[in-house]
């Protein structure tokens, strides 16, 4: 998907800051994933341009919102397929791999899609340290 023109992506490092927020706001004990892995779509449609070759074009609303109501680790998968598929994030496959080994109850399938959506987030903070103007970092 595209992003609409009347939608434009935010300036880097706001963006970074918006990540980190979502980051912190998944580690919160008993937090809706559900609310999470929205705000996480949300904000991948707001990634800065540079970002977009890394994150990839996210799927429509009109696919991921059922992805939501009926499978949330699916979403979480569906959010960070492309990162995974150009090797960007490693970490991330064993997710992918465990989901295909086999069928999990739905609880088991909320801690990994939350699990799955964080190293997500914690992968594009890490990443984040290594721009020229990247968040919180001086230049020297």
């Amino acid at each position: 998907m595209s992003v609409s023109p009347q939608i434009r992506p935010l300036p880097q490092q706001l963006w970074f800051q918006e990540i980190r927020k979502l980051s912190q706001r998944a580690c919160i004990e008993g937090q809706d994933v559900e609310f999470v892995l929205r705000s996480a779509f949300h904000l991948q449609n707001l990634a800065p341009t540079p970002l977009k070759r890394l994150l990839g074009e996210p799927v429509e609303e009109s696919v991921y919102e059922p992805l939501l109501e009926k499978d949330l680790l699916s979403a979480a998968l569906c959010l960070v397929e492309t990162p995974v598929q150009k090797g960007g994030m490693p970490q991330l496959q064993a997710a992918f791999d465990e989901k295909a080994s086999r069928e999990m109850g739905k609880a088991e399938q909320q801690k990994l899609a939350k699990d799955v959506l964080l190293t997500w987030l914690l992968a594009l903070l890490e990443f984040s340290t290594q721009l020229p103007s990247a968040p919180g970092r001086t230049r020297q």
